[in-house]
């Protein structure tokens, strides 16, 4: 069978087909006409057919589909109206036909039964669905477009672009598609190319914010970090809520050195989206740069309630608890850091929170279990010695 989720729009069609189809209604409709009256239901049927297929046949273009199957459910009920009523007629005519009739109901049930099962399979995934459709119509962007995003979630990636290529090839004013390609560029290391896409994009379609979000990934992996920063506050304009976009432009404007800006925009991400652990972690971090260590404290702690087994994060806390001179609660952090991830620069830390609150030995043991887990760490092996130093 050779059906499809989306047939794409075929502007001409042969004259010899559209003569052959109005031929073929125009002979079915006369002969409606002819038995109408001995038999009502085939016009009841196929004018229910005509009627109901009239919205649907293209007298007025509605978007880039040329047809669909679903558009065939109501006016089919007016065929099997008429084959309905048109068997039991013809039971009550020859009784004789009456078995043959129902052995032949019965096979076309099974035919069907199979046809369907054969058509349920190619919905098992998407990439089953558009392969499919690429099989049985030709030109068709859609679902090349909707093919190269299922490829992309599977990690294909080099076919991916080949497909989102095609789509923007047989529809160059599909930006979607187009945007696609430049992220499957950008994951191949081909950025220059999907700054190209992008810019394409936003010359037909300025307001479109995720390619703005996606331009300024591009341009801050090319180092071009002022343009990038541009580009994520268009798209943060343009949506408020796009908290993808509102982080990248908080971390860039960090990395330029902006952190009063940078902070605010952390602020209104997680007002917006308080769950976001990741965006909770980086402002933390920010704050403790700008000074702001209680205010860090704080984030940090929320963002423990989430993700209470993450050693980097009581890693984090700790070494804030140090910067306060609060030895006692930084080597709790560190003891649990330790405890989740036993690793030399958490011994380090608490080393050095041992040695803040005056436990040389307990500092020397543990600045030796880091240098065990990393025999050439020289800061390590710098504190052994100023510690032994110390005891003496």
């Amino acid at each position: 069978m050779r059906l499809a989720p989306f047939y794409p729009y075929v502007a001409e069609r042969p004259f010899i087909l559209l003569a052959f189809s109005a031929a073929f209604l125009l002979g079915i409709t006369a002969t409606v006409l002819v038995f109408g009256k001995r038999a009502p239901y085939l016009a009841v049927g196929w004018f229910w057919y005509l009627g109901m297929l009239v919205p649907v046949i293209g007298l007025v273009q509605v978007g880039i589909q040329s047809m669909a199957d679903r558009y065939t459910y109501l006016p089919l009920v007016g065929i099997f109206i008429a084959a309905v009523w048109g068997a039991a007629d013809l039971a009550r005519r020859w009784r004789a036909a009456r078995v043959p009739g129902l052995v032949f109901v019965g096979l076309l049930l099974l035919v069907c039964l199979g046809l369907t099962h054969r058509q349920v399979s190619r919905w098992r995934s998407s990439e089953t669905l558009f392969r499919h459709t690429l099989e049985v119509t030709r030109n068709n962007p859609v679902a090349h477009h909707c093919l190269g995003c299922s490829l992309v979630e599977q990690g294909k990636i080099e076919e991916a672009e080949q497909h989102f290529a095609e789509a923007v090839r047989l529809q160059p004013s599909n930006f979607e598609a187009r945007n696609n390609l430049g992220l499957a560029l950008v994951i191949r290391g081909r950025v220059s190319e999907a700054i190209e896409q992008y810019e394409a994009v936003l010359n037909a379609h300025p307001r479109f914010a995720k390619t703005h979000y996606n331009l300024g990934r591009a341009l801050e992996l090319e180092g071009e970090l002022d343009p990038a920063i541009t580009h994520y506050e268009r798209a943060v304009q343009l949506e408020s809520n796009y908290t993808a976009a509102r982080r990248s432009l908080a971390i860039a404007l960090e990395k330029t050195g902006q952190i009063q800006p940078a902070i605010q925009h952390f602020a209104e991400l997680l007002r917006v989206r308080p769950e976001d652990a990741d965006a909770r972690f980086d402002f933390s971090n920010l704050l403790a740069k700008a000074g702001s260590l209680q205010e860090a404290i704080g984030q940090i702690e929320l963002y423990l309630q989430a993700r209470p087994d993450d050693p980097e994060a009581y890693e984090r806390l700790g070494l804030f608890w140090a910067q306060q001179g609060r030895g006692l609660e930084a080597g709790r952090a560190f003891a649990e850091a330790l405890r989740l991830r036993p690793n030399a620069r958490a011994h380090y830390n608490l080393a050095l929170a041992l040695r803040g609150r005056g436990d040389l030995s307990g500092a020397i043991t543990e600045i030796r279990r880091a240098i065990e887990l990393k025999a050439d760490w020289q800061p390590a092996l710098a504190e052994l010695s100023r510690l032994l130093a110390m005891r003496r």
